[in-house]
């Protein structure tokens, strides 16, 4: 068990892993990980994806001299991807599924965070800026989670960006420069005064609530006579504005030796908040949503790990990839640091850095809300070109979206009829979270043919196929005296026999039915009353953990064809946990 935080580091760490961390150690170079509080990746001029951006010239030039990455996703809101940041996991792992209030926990003490695993290394960490990743007033505050010095405000939004409680290593007192302005000078002291390889995470508070006008000399919007309760759009600009020349003025102050040793990150949090989010972008597909305005983060990475800068890599990547990346900056392997019964979800950004060549590492990438509004609770994963997203609360659902022909998803393809293509990225997609989340699931693949009396229906009325457990079919909706149907288990959706599917029947005397799954397991099952139950035992080996069954039954209808034979309704199921 993971000794507390509060406990000497050193003696935290097993010697062993220790020793790991130093084996892999490479080239060891600072990180400077800034971070960006509501700010969508369509927020920042570079990415090109509203008309009237903010001016973000240094961040620009940060672009220019390193690499953009256009699918970064974070989660939709901040506490759980600065979570994701800190631990490398998502967070139906780390608990952390929404914004904290006052008292609430957030990240456990036997979370590995990244400031435990640098630490053996001899890298000094520092927290400056906004935290919000745990319990202000408790057990989470930065230090207690292993960063060596904090300075900034523990919780989530600042009263006023101009008067505000500035809490230092665990002394709060109260802080009259601009929120900004000061966490800048507090990272130019702290980098100033290091001897040794460091990281520094800069958390702006910016732009996030309350919206104000940002001192004259930090920005050129015009806000005579404006309210931001009512035209925040200005303000908002005007946030992003101050925040970018802040940043051009830390990165100007770090001396240059050093920043050629440095590699710098720029992210943001969570997408633009839902008022000041810009057309295209629906307001109602903002910060707090898994749609794509929610969840899609401005993700900027310069410096000396970085091959041909001023390049964009359109791979999908996650805000928890960070945890490995800046390990890898420190020269820490940090698979070899945290115990091997922690599962990690990151995958290192550095191929990418080094190989403007490199193929995507990840086929999907993921974000969850819950513990938020009933109604926006669940999860979305996507991957080049197709998204799913799963919503768990008052109106449980799911919606599927081409992103490549509907960038911000206004045609839920589930409205429709799923071509071949689309359906095996719906199934593929749900495959993936499901085995992500080690989660039991069953849907509805495809409808069938009908029949004389309507279309054959499959149900699994206690859930997914779980481990150790029966897994419970119903083919409903027969035709009228049916006594048996040919029930079949299937292990694909896209091939049987070197033929591809769906299969169309057609030639087969069954017009307009298809064969939807493969027929790996044929079974006849007795029918009554109208519904055939077909009881699939699941062995408990945890090897089966993640396969993917397809149900789908041949039944008779005399009169519905000349075969009379028509397909039910085919389903999908995913083996779980019990």
């Amino acid at each position: 068990m993971k000794m507390p935080h509060a406990l000497p580091l050193l003696a935290a760490v097993p010697l062993a892993a220790v020793l790991l961390a130093a084996a892999a150690r490479t080239q060891v170079q600072n990180t400077l990980l800034i971070l960006a509080d509501d700010v969508g990746a369509e927020a920042i001029a570079c990415y090109g994806l509203t008309p009237a951006p903010p001016p973000t010239p240094n961040l620009d030039a940060l672009a220019a001299r390193g690499v953009r990455f256009r699918n970064a996703l974070s989660n939709p809101l901040c506490s759980p991807t600065r979570a994701t940041v800190l631990a490398g996991r998502h967070s139906f792992r780390t608990g952390v599924g929404t914004a904290l209030g006052p008292g609430q926990q957030g990240l456990r003490l036997d979370e590995w965070l990244l400031p435990e695993v640098l630490a053996p290394a001899g890298i000094d960490t520092a927290w400056l800026g906004k935290w919000h990743a745990g319990d202000a007033q408790g057990p989470g505050t930065p230090n207690v989670m292993g960063f060596g010095h904090f300075v900034g405000h523990l919780q989530a939004a600042l009263p006023d960006f101009f008067v505000w409680p500035k809490t230092r290593n665990g002394q709060t007192s109260t802080a009259t420069t601009y929120a900004t302005t000061d966490t800048v000078n507090e990272a130019l002291a702290w980098i100033g005064a290091r001897q040794r390889p460091w990281l520094a995470v800069v958390s702006f508070h910016a732009a996030h609530t309350p919206l104000h006008a940002p001192p004259a000399h930090l920005h050129t919007q015009n806000l005579a006579g404006l309210d931001p309760r009512t035209q925040p759009i200005p303000f908002f600009k005007a946030m992003v504005q101050a925040m970018d020349r802040e940043i051009g003025r830390l990165l100007a102050g770090i001396p240059a030796a050093v920043l050629a040793g440095t590699n710098v990150v720029f992210l943001g949090d969570n997408g633009t908040a839902g008022n000041t989010i810009q057309p295209p972008f629906p307001t109602n597909h903002a910060k707090g949503t898994l749609y794509q305005g929610g969840i899609t983060v401005p993700l900027l990475v310069a410096g000396p790990r970085v091959a041909q800068p001023g390049r964009a890599v359109d791979a999908v990547v996650h805000t928890c990839d960070l945890f490995p990346t800046v390990g890898a900056f420190a020269g820490v392997d940090v698979r070899a640091v945290v115990p091997a019964s922690v599962p990690l979800d990151g995958v290192s950004l550095l191929p990418y850095l080094a190989n403007p060549a490199q193929p995507p590492l990840r086929d999907t990438v993921y974000a969850e809300l819950f513990g938020y509004l009933a109604q926006a609770n669940g999860h979305a994963i996507r991957n080049a070109t197709h998204k799913r997203i799963r919503f768990t609360g008052t109106n449980p659902r799911d919606e599927f979206y081409d992103l490549g022909a509907d960038p911000h998803e206004q045609r839920n393809l589930l409205l429709g009829t799923l071509s071949a293509a689309e359906r095996r990225h719906f199934v593929a997609l749900g495959a993936a979270a499901a085995a992500l989340r080690g989660e039991r699931y069953f849907g509805v693949l495809a409808q069938g043919c009908a029949g004389t009396r309507g279309r054959a229906t499959v149900s699994a009325p206690s859930g997914g196929p779980g481990l150790g457990q029966s897994f419970s079919l119903v083919f409903g909706d027969l035709p009228l005296g049916t006594t048996s149907v040919i029930g079949f288990l299937g292990l694909s959706h896209v091939s049987f026999q070197g033929l591809p599917l769906p299969l169309d029947l057609g030639a087969l005397a069954m017009p307009q039915c298809t064969l939807d799954a493969s027929m790996d397991l044929v079974l006849p099952v007795p029918a009554t009353a109208g519904a055939a139950r077909l009881d699939v035992p699941i062995p408990a080996g945890s090897g089966l953990l993640g396969l993917w069954l397809f149900p789908q039954a041949v039944v008779p209808d005399p009169g519905a064809n000349g075969a009379g034979l028509i397909t039910s309704a085919a389903g999908h199921a995913v083996i779980g946990r019990p």
